[in-house]
């Protein structure tokens, strides 16, 4: 035996194992038993197949439950790391695969070590995942037809329907590259026949249009639409001929209209000048009355001036009365004033006296007295002054009253000097003023005989001129507008006739342009039609009924030798044949294939189908290694590695010694085998692994 495949695995939280680390190096072929809570007779579900399962769950991440489902009830997270020898070109080299899962942030992470690299292979998870199925050689599927033979999976391959068995072996065989080939040659099909659909849509549109070009008469056609654009041209000189002497008709007609009109605003303007003339006129000579009558006004003032009375007043005495009242006033409030001291004194002194009684103190009641006395004195003084002072009021008074007079009179008569001077300052001024406005009326007056000659003449000129026609006027406009009409119509259908002319000759060069259109498409999918016929040969061989079936019916005689091989070391009775046609009720056959086992002795044939468990176990167990020597065969390596997974269930003594001939004659091809039994068998193993339970977790003790 060479170098161990595996090399060791580390478990935690995954299935029932708490944590397990187990050096795998050291096995060959190894039975792996069970046991639950010290009791031997008790090993189903100490945990024997969840050993294997994580070798399924460290390359793929999924075995028979995915790897979110595989961590333990009781955890969030779990983890495997799992290391083994690879091949890749037929170089051994170390690898070491982590995959981590959390249950509930559904995080799944994965990395994969090379030749004992400490850094990460850096293809991502999806290039992780490939690598490793490229270096084992096998996907999920594969392996578990192959190289697992797990519990209620050991019939992968058999327990298909004969349909499927052969799409089951293409994929062993790995005819995919014909079928990549073939999606490829049928999109360049697909490609050719809607390029050549198009062309011939393109072309029969092209023919279509060429065949319409072809009936119509080109020479006849342009030279009936020239002659018809010479008519037109024709038909306009004519029209334009008449138009313009209408033209010439109605101009002069309006020429005499306009200069008619022109006369009348004229004679109207003339008209509208005379009456402004007589309205400056009849101004000028009411203004000349009005400064006639102030003339007179004015002559009337000048003697007014002479009568005027001459009043003698004396300024500087009328002023000084003013003054001298004016002081004699403030006087006469100073005597006042002191009066009303001295009375007030009296009073209080009066006051004092009848109490200087009451209290009989003689000599202040005489003090008192006595100034009552000297103020009631002084209050006769100022009396007396105040007397002599409205005396001098009185006269001062009486000779104001008189000069005042002599003032006002005055005034008077200087406010009336003033008015008359005023009038009479303007005789200068009204006597120009009277002048210029006789001036004025001779000059409106001899403008007036100027206009009226002129007004007079544009009357009669307007009784003199002739007559204007105008329904005459209004026919020849109207006349004027249908022939430009006609001429802008007849201009229209010449253009159209140009347009026309323009369309047959565009026609005209389209047919050599068609013709060479039509022959470049035709000559450019001469080699698109011949493709198509080529691709469609090449699709035929490519597809699941060409190549690849024949190879897979290539493989029926290699694979039937290979497991009838191995049956015959312990059954020589039977052999294995494969039937890839099924006949048809209706006639005919389908592919399929049957898996036939012959009786040599009774030469009979029963289908595999109708075997029990212990007689098809040694029949699938043939067919495995079969299909692991074909995949070997094919993919240039073989894994060499074998999970036999409850083979000895529901056979009897004699199938179980006839399986484990067949484990041994498997030794020689696969470095290690694990095989999950119960305990009665463990003598059978050279190694044992023993899964032990308790208390819900696995532990293994090797």
């Amino acid at each position: 035996m060479g170098q161990s495949f595996l090399q060791e695995i580390y478990i935690k939280n995954m299935l029932s194992v708490r944590e397990a680390k187990i050096d795998l190096s050291r096995y060959g072929t190894v039975g792996v038993i069970g046991e639950i809570d010290d009791d031997a007779e008790f090993s189903n579900g100490a945990g024997k197949s969840s050993l294997v399962e994580c070798f399924l769950l460290a390359w793929y991440g999924k075995g028979r439950v995915d790897i979110f489902n595989a961590i333990k009830d009781d955890a969030e997270e779990g983890e495997i790391h799992l290391k083994w020898i690879g091949d890749e070109g037929g170089k051994q080299m170390p690898l070491k695969v982590i995959r981590k899962a959390n249950r509930k942030t559904r995080e799944h992470v994965r990395e994969l070590y090379i030749n004992d690299s400490k850094t990460p292979f850096g293809g991502g998870k999806t290039g992780t995942d490939k690598y490793i199925e490229n270096v084992l050689g096998l996907d999920f599927d594969t392996a578990i037809a192959t190289n697992f033979f797990m519990q209620r999976k050991d019939d992968a391959f058999t327990s298909l329907k004969p349909g499927k068995r052969k799409d089951y072996l293409k994929k062993i065989i790995n005819t995919e590259l014909y079928d990549l080939a073939y999606e490829k040659v049928k999109l360049t099909v697909s490609d050719l026949e809607k390029r050549l659909a198009a062309a011939r849509l393109e072309t029969e549109a092209y023919q279509k249009e060429l065949d319409e070009l072809s009936t119509i008469n080109f020479e006849d056609k342009v030279k009936e639409a020239k002659a018809n654009i010479q008519k037109c041209v024709d038909v306009m000189k004519e029209y334009t001929i008449k138009l313009e002497d209408n033209k010439n008709k109605v101009k002069g007609i309006e020429g005499a209209v306009l200069q008619q009109e022109d006369m009348k605003k004229t004679v109207g303007v003339l008209r509208d000048r005379l009456t402004n003339i007589d309205n400056s006129k009849k101004e000028s000579v009411e203004n000349s009355v009005n400064l006639r009558n102030q003339a007179a006004i004015i002559e009337n003032a000048k003697v007014e001036l002479t009568k005027l009375p001459d009043y003698s007043f004396d300024e500087e005495k009328f002023n000084g009365l003013a003054i001298e009242g004016t002081k004699l006033n403030k006087d006469k409030g100073v005597y006042e004033g002191k009066i009303k001291i001295y009375e007030e004194i009296t009073k209080e002194m009066q006051g004092l006296a009848e109490n200087c009684a009451l209290c009989r103190q003689k000599i202040t009641q005489k003090h008192t007295e006595a100034i009552i006395k000297e103020q009631k004195v002084l209050i006769d003084d100022n009396n007396i002054k105040i007397k002599e002072i409205e005396s001098s009021l009185t006269k001062l008074r009486e000779e104001y009253t008189k000069l005042n007079a002599i003032k006002i009179k005055k005034d008077m008569v200087n406010n009336q000097k003033l008015k008359l001077e005023g009038i009479v300052k303007n005789e200068d001024n009204n006597t120009s003023m009277l002048n210029l406005l006789k001036e004025t009326i001779s000059k409106l007056d001899e403008e007036r005989k100027g206009v009226e000659l002129q007004y007079n003449s544009g009357l009669e000129s307007i009784k003199n001129s002739p007559q204007i026609d105008e329904a005459f006027l209004n026919k020849m406009q109207r006349e004027c507008e249908a022939l430009a009409k006609d001429i802008e119509k007849t201009k229209d259908i010449q253009n159209q006739y140009y347009s026309y002319v323009g369309s047959l000759e565009t026609k005209q060069a389209r047919i050599p342009e068609l013709d060479d259109k039509i022959k470049k498409i035709e000559d450019s999918t001469k080699d698109d039609a011949y493709n198509v016929r080529v691709y469609k040969i090449l699709m035929e061989a490519y597809s699941k009924n060409g190549i690849p079936a024949l190879i897979v019916d290539n493989m029926f005689p290699i694979i039937e030798e290979t497991a009838n091989y191995i049956l015959s070391q312990f059954d020589n009775k039977r052999v294995i044949e494969f039937s890839s046609l099924k006949e048809k009720v209706g006639g005919g056959s389908s592919e399929s294939l049957d898996i036939w086992i012959h009786n040599l002795v009774k030469d009979t044939k029963r289908l595999y189908e109708t075997y029990s468990g212990g007689e098809s176990t040694g029949i699938n167990l043939s067919l495995r290694k079969a299909l692991s020597d074909l995949l070997a065969k094919r993919k240039y390596k073989r894994l060499p590695f074998l999970v036999l997974d409850e083979v000895f269930a529901a056979l009897d003594r004699r199938h179980r010694n006839f399986v484990i001939q067949i484990i041994n004659l498997l030794e020689k091809d696969f470095s290690q085998i694990f095989i999950i039994s119960h305990t009665e068998l463990q003598s059978a193993f050279p190694q044992i692994i023993k899964a032990v339970k308790k208390d819900e977790d696995t532990v293994y003790v090797q």
